[in-house]
């Protein structure tokens, strides 16, 4: 395997330093240097191979943010609250009901019976995109990014054809829908 290849494939296996690459914000002589652990090639070799790569990375990642930007701008959000999780062993009519493993996964109405464990004060925002998201990678990746680093956690989180289901703490439901709909104009 030449060096060029096997730059690439260390570069595959760390999506910070294929983040870092495509946003030149890396010292390649750095990196080459702790590459060179793992690649066998001089580091001058190795340099080379990054540099290319990040020319590479920086053309996808535009790419890849202009279609992630024409799903978003075509994406609608709605909020409903007043939502419980309810995880129990029966099957019942929920908002949202999935099967796991260990029983069923429901989103209701918070003043629905739950024989099971419930989490309370929940509330769901959907975003309705447009059908090219079933055919645009990261765009739930764009969004869980823009939640985490603002510290939002998610309870639940459904995806389904157009609709993503983000199921969220009450406390959350402002700040959550004034940063979505931001990114959504």
């Amino acid at each position: 395997m030449s060096v060029a290849e096997e730059v690439e494939k260390y570069v595959e296996n760390h999506p910070y330093i294929q983040k870092a690459l495509a946003d030149e914000i890396v010292n390649y002589s750095a990196l080459a240097r702790k590459t060179q652990e793992e690649i066998d090639g001089s580091i001058e070799a190795i340099k080379m191979a990054l540099r290319r790569q990040s020319k590479d990375l920086k053309q996808e990642r535009k790419r890849q943010r202009r279609n992630i930007g024409k799903v978003m701008n075509g994406t609608s959000i709605e909020l409903k609250n007043n939502l419980q999780i309810c995880k129990t062993d029966k099957q019942k009519e929920a908002e949202i009901s999935a099967k796991t493993k260990n029983g069923y996964t429901l989103i209701q109405e918070s003043e629905k019976e739950c024989e099971g464990e419930i989490i309370e004060e929940q509330v769901m925002l959907t975003l309705k995109s447009p059908k090219n998201l079933e055919k645009t990678p990261g765009v739930l990746a764009y969004i869980l990014s823009i939640l985490a680093a603002h510290e939002i956690n998610i309870t639940e989180l459904i995806s389904c054809r157009e609709d993503t289901h983000i199921v969220i703490n009450e406390e959350d439901a402002t700040k959550t829908f004034k940063l979505l709909n931001k990114k959504l104009s």
